[in-house]
């Protein structure tokens, strides 16, 4: 389905039934998609939001910004008919849902954050943190792969696919980085899936370029339900040591067998943590 919003079209799918629960991606849905179970959507009504085409297809990328995205991703709530959502926000999108907690309070029931601290993690403090959590804590081996992958991954490979498929292919070089299990394929999770590259760029290095929403935090209203992974070392979880306190409700769990997407690596304790949180919180 496409929302129509101030003349652009941006994609949702709507899978299960219950909460609302608005799950905001700029690079395609399938991913994400994938990654959360069956279980999930008997209990939450999942619905996938894709803002890529609105600048792909019908604005220039130019125009986004982060009241852009703000704005459409209030439009799809309201093209929906809904007055309040829980929303979901894994990784970079942790930012827009903290972005969207804060400037709209009473559209929103639950914040669901998986995957990144409150601060863009290009960050020169962020930087320290996963490089110190990097050396500190990977073993030998999984540092050993990853510099094999790296090595593996040539520039003529990239140069000769799209910057889309580039993308890919160095995520999936960096797997050690990403998942626990680092010598599982997860190349099955991109099937289908064309990112557009001018968009994830356009937002990662300028709409959250230096974000940091650590001065807020203590203004987020509505119950906050934070997922991080032991072994995820693109985002380590000391990024929110000393910021999720500020929260005025907030629950955190540490997947000790997890990187980057608990939801998928620990999703039977993922789902029932989240469905329980859920019942107790609503």
């Amino acid at each position: 389905m496409y929302a129509k919003i101030k003349g652009v079209k941006p994609y949702y799918k709507i899978e299960g039934t219950g909460i609302p629960c608005l799950i905001v991606i700029s690079h395609g849905i399938q991913f994400h998609q994938r990654t959360f179970s069956e279980n999930l959507r008997k209990n939450l009504q999942l619905i996938f939001t894709d803002l890529s085409g609105g600048y792909s297809d019908t604005r220039s990328i130019d125009e986004m910004t982060f009241d852009s995205v703000m704005d459409d991703i209030d439009g799809i709530r309201r093209e929906l008919n809904l007055d309040r959502i829980a929303m979901v926000g894994h990784s970079a999108h942790v930012l827009l849902t903290l972005e969207y907690a804060r400037r709209y309070p009473d559209n929103l029931s639950h914040c669901i954050l998986m995957g990144l601290g409150p601060k863009w993690w290009q960050l020169d403090d962020c930087r320290k943190i996963m490089d110190d959590y990097w050396d500190e804590f990977a073993s030998d081996e999984r540092k050993e792969v990853y510099s094999r992958n790296r090595m593996e991954l040539t520039e003529e490979m990239l140069s000769s696919v799209s910057p889309g498929e580039a993308f890919i292919l160095s995520y999936l070089a960096s797997t050690p980085k990403y998942w626990y299990d680092y010598d599982f394929d997860r190349s099955h999770l991109f099937d289908d899936l064309k990112l557009n590259r001018e968009v994830m760029d356009r937002l990662f290095e300028v709409v959250l370029k230096d974000y940091d929403a650590t001065s807020y935090l203590s203004e987020i209203e509505c119950p906050v339900f934070i997922a991080m992974g032991r072994y995820d070392f693109v985002c380590p979880p000391p990024l929110w040591d000393g910021e999720k306190e500020k929260l005025q409700d907030c629950t955190y769990y540490l997947f000790e067998r997890s990187g980057h997407h608990p939801q998928l690596e620990e999703q039977s304790l993922f789902d029932e943590r989240l469905i329980d949180w859920i019942k107790k919180e609503s």
